[in-house]
């Protein structure tokens, strides 16, 4: 942030030729980057309020405690040839302990192995995230939305943590991954369905 005497690149739109991965304290809020190699880099207490990343490498990087509320990091898809669709951004290995997600478009966005420990996911879109092997000690999740998601060898979750989620959606959509559940750890999807079951739910057997 301009606090920290850092260039402020607030607004602006970076591309591949900008070099550089040491980015500690600096302004970024509402920026554009696009297909940005940015593996390993340093954002720690970053301000990326509201930031667009398009297709960039962020395996590996360390984002403790920057702010990403509001940030465009996952697919988007587009009607009528409006604006191009791009993928996800890449995080993963990334150190994400204490960042700031709220309300984060992290549509498909690929957390496998990264540190999400006391990160704050509320109200974001998680729609097909991989959190495999995600360490999630802490993470919180109220509101987020984890249609499809994957978090099998998620380490440190609680089911607290998911009551706190929407795992499915309640509403039909064209594209099935809106109505598939979220994939939980295993340890605490066999304690919910055993929960359940002790509540008297039923669930139906397989087909053969």
């Amino acid at each position: 942030m301009r606090g920290f005497g850092k260039a402020a690149y607030a607004g602006q739109h970076l591309h591949t030729d900008k070099p550089g991965g040491q980015f500690r304290g600096w302004d970024f809020r509402d920026a554009t980057l696009r297909k940005v190699n940015l593996r390993g880099a340093d954002f720690r207490d970053a301000d990326l309020r509201g930031a667009t990343f398009w297709e960039c490498d962020l395996r590996g990087a360390v984002l403790d405690g920057a702010q990403l509320n509001g940030a465009v990091l996952g697919h988007r898809h587009t009607f009528f040839n409006q604006r191009p669709p791009y993928t996800a951004t890449d995080l993963t290995a990334a150190s994400l302990r204490g960042t700031q997600f709220r309300g984060a478009n992290l549509h498909g966005v690929n957390f496998t192995d990264a540190n999400l420990s006391g990160a704050d996911l509320s109200d974001a879109n998680l729609t097909g995230g991989k959190m495999i092997g995600a360490l999630i000690i802490g993470t919180v999740m109220s509101g987020a939305h984890l249609r499809a998601a994957d978090f099998s060898g998620a380490r440190g979750g609680t089911m607290e943590q998911f009551q706190e989620a929407s795992l499915i959606s309640s509403k039909m959509n064209h594209h099935a991954m809106y109505t598939k559940p979220a994939r939980l750890p295993e340890a605490l999807a066999q304690a919910w369905v055993q929960e359940a079951l002790a509540n008297g739910a039923v669930f139906p057997e397989k087909e053969r």
